[in-house]
């Protein structure tokens, strides 16, 4: 019940937006997780103050509405007879959607086919003589990101750059970061705690340009993560991209576009067969100088085992120098013909 057509919705700045017409739900306002008191305020709201209109749900930040259990808590409204799933779209940037309800796309981010207007080409220089082997931007912390800021420093201990904007959200002791999973499982905290003994000494890069202009720490918005992105890029020579959504290949951010449109080689920690949707819609990746099966890795842990082992064999190359200027290539090459990918989604 998909619908190829790409469509363009407006920006509610609620959870719910009531019109005679219409409702809509804008899945973003129910946060990272979709729990029971969110159940709880639907169903009162659609058992109270629902008088039949058609239903859009919006995924505008590119939620995972299947594995959030969003759709499965609409399709229990359906059997239950409180909604008429004719009557239900969810609008997302799922590319394969696999639903028995009506569905639109909403194409690709903003940042894949307007990212000439945030990445400041001119101010990109030369990278620099002293640059590390690898770079990693993290800005919104998830446990994820954190295994793999911890990962790639213990794998290149003197040989990377990592920024991690608001680590000040998880303090050396672990409790906030505990208490943003569960604070009654005990096994969580464990099961992170090498992890937090290193954040609690880990001392991040920081480049004075970003400090001078104020965005030294905190979280930063995608628009001025792209502006900013010049100052950063000449600091290493590979980027270790860490995309929003770890399960699905099919919203691929500005975390990802500014790569292909600066220049900058990568690999990327998303869902399987991203590399695979970037070459189908004609990039080119750097499975000619690396290995790239880390990519058919269906579980977020093996995937970044099988990445670092795969940056590990290049940085211990005999011919390292000779590969990453053929990374440079292909990464120019992208570069070149971003403009008519994109026209193209």
């Amino acid at each position: 019940m998909a619908d190829n057509t790409t469509v363009y919705l407006p920006s509610f700045e609620k959870l719910i937006s009531v019109y005679e017409d219409t409702i809509y739900i804008q899945s973003h306002f129910l946060g990272f997780a979709f729990n029971q008191y969110h159940e709880d305020f639907l169903v009162d709201f659609f058992c109270a103050g629902y008088q039949g209109q058609p239903i859009v749900v919006i995924a505008s930040d590119g939620e995972n509405l299947l594995r959030r259990g969003i759709v499965n808590f609409f399709e229990e409204l359906c059997q239950q007879g409180v909604l008429n799933r004719e009557l239900v779209t969810f609008a997302s940037y799922d590319l394969d959607w696999h639903s028995n309800f009506n569905h639109k796309k909403l194409g690709w981010h903003p940042a894949f086919t307007r990212q000439d207007r945030y990445v400041e080409f001119g101010n990109i220089p030369e990278i620099d003589s002293d640059a590390k082997f690898v770079g990693c931007l993290i800005s919104r912390f998830t446990p994820s990101r954190l295994k793999l800021a911890y990962q790639i420093d213990k794998t290149f201990p003197s040989d990377n750059f990592l920024t991690f904007r608001n680590v000040n959200d998880i303090n050396g002791s672990g409790k906030n970061f505990y208490s943003m999973i569960d604070p009654t499982i005990d096994v969580i905290y464990q099961e992170y705690q090498d992890q937090l003994n290193w954040l609690a000494s880990k001392t991040f890069d920081v480049d004075n340009t970003l400090v001078n202009i104020g965005l030294a720490e905190g979280f930063l918005p995608w628009i001025e993560a792209c502006k900013a992105y010049h100052a950063l890029w000449p600091k290493y020579h590979i980027e270790c991209v860490t995309e929003t959504d770890i399960f699905s290949n099919s919203f691929l951010t500005e975390k990802t576009a500014k790569c292909l449109i600066s220049a900058k080689p990568f690999v990327i920690m998303s869902g399987p067969g991203s590399l695979k949707r970037l070459q189908d819609i004609g990039f080119t990746t750097y499975s000619s100088v690396i290995d790239e099966s880390y990519d058919l890795e269906t579980m977020p842990h093996s995937r970044m085992t099988a990445m670092m082992q795969s940056l590990n064999a290049l940085y211990h190359s005999p011919d390292k120098q000779i590969k990453i200027n053929q990374l440079n290539n292909i990464a120019k090459h992208n570069q070149s013909i971003y403009g008519k990918i994109c026209r193209k989604i």
